[in-house]
This record gives structure tokens, sequence and C-alpha cells, in this order.
């Protein structure tokens, strides 16, 4: 399920975050060769990486085929899109999450020192007609941790996202569509972002809405 370019280097990273601190960052970043990681980082806040398989986007794409899509009528219409929430009755709920606890958290204790731990939301989500344009500016209100994987690219033309990491009145960061199974990482409630506009077919992403919940002491 893990795309194969970033599965090997798990075990690195797990490792790295197990023995760094804040005297021996460098160090230990160059004894783990890290700089070779198939990671891109835009900005201070933002990284796109490999995540999922493209032998597991594709079941996942054959998948969506029979699922009634639909707007979430709670979201602003500005930014609504047509999607579906994945849920136990889903046949590959429980997969998503294993990769997403796999592939994604270890990405973001790398990129922000603190890892998800729960999921508020796992959809899959469509930009295109039919349906509603979703192209308006926002934040994810219920996610501090945000990963949109790209399921189907070379089927849509237009598409991507463009991010404001550095606020509201910051230049925009534009990201075209990647390829198949890479992700975009940011803090959702914190980036100001929006879909780019697709002007033929329908862009298909699966999108992770995850948090760092302290345990109680």
């Amino acid at each position: 399920m893990i795309h194969p370019d970033l599965d090997e280097w798990l075990p690195a990273i797990n490792s790295f975050m197990k023995e760094v601190d804040l005297e021996n960052v460098e160090e230990c970043w160059q004894r783990h060769d890290l700089d070779e990681l198939p990671v891109k980082r835009l900005g201070d806040s933002v990284i796109v990486a490999p995540i999922l398989a493209p032998q597991f986007c594709e079941v996942l794409l054959d998948y969506t085929r029979d699922i009634p899509f639909s707007p979430n009528l709670e979201e602003e219409p500005d930014y609504r899109i047509n999607e579906w929430v994945l849920g136990p009755s889903d046949p590959y709920f429980l997969a998503c999450l294993d990769a997403a606890a796999k592939a994604i958290w270890p990405l973001f204790n790398l990129m922000y020192g603190k890892a998800p731990n729960s999921f508020s939301s796992v959809q899959f989500a469509r930009y295109g007609a039919p349906g509603p344009v979703g192209t308006g500016w926002h934040h994810d209100e219920s996610s501090e941790a945000t990963c949109t994987v790209s399921l189907n690219p070379g089927q849509f033309a237009g598409g991507g996202t463009a991010l404001r990491p550095a606020g509201a009145f910051s230049e925009a960061v534009c990201v075209p569509p990647l390829a198949q199974g890479w992700g975009l990482l940011f803090n959702g409630r914190t980036t100001l972002h929006r879909g780019l506009p697709v002007t033929d077919g329908v862009r298909q992403l699966l999108v992770f809405w995850m948090n760092h919940i302290k345990e109680a002491k």
C-alpha cells in the first residue's frame, strides 16, 4: 500500500526521530543520509512526498466508480466539492488508516516534530463537472495535519493546489497536480489553501484530516 520510494526510507526516518534532539540535528540527519529523502519542501511548512503505491491508488479508483459522491452541504458553497467520507463499512477504510499511520504520520513528525495520532476524516474528493467547483480559499478547521493524495493524474486538465502558508496576504505557492500516489502535506487549520480549477475531466484525491490529541496524564 505504501509507495515504494517512501517505504524504503521509513526505517531511517523513524530511527532519526528516536535519536534526534536539539543538540544533534545536523549530525543525526547526516548519519541517516536523509538528504536523499524523496521529499520536496515548499517553504517551511509544506511538503510533497510519495505516500501510496500506484497499484493501491488504482484499486481505490476502481472502488470509487460505484460511490454516490455528493457535496457536503455543511461547507461554504465557494469551497464545496463532491466527496465521500470513508467509514468502517467501506472495505478499504482500515487499509487507508494503516497506510496513513505508517507513511504520513512519520513525515509530519519529521516536518513539525510532532506526529498526528488521530483521524478526524478520511474522504475521497472529486474536482470537476458535474458538481460544485469548490475553488474558494479556506482552512481545514478540523485538521491540523492535512494530506491530499493524488489518485488519477493525467485524466484531467487544470487542477492543482494553491496555498498561502505564510498568511492570508502572503504570496501563494501553487502546486501542480502530483504524480499518482504522491501527497501534499500541510497544516490545514493554519494554512489558507484552495483547489485550482479543473478545466476538463475529473480530478480525484484521497484526503486525510488528522490531529495530535494529547494523552491525559
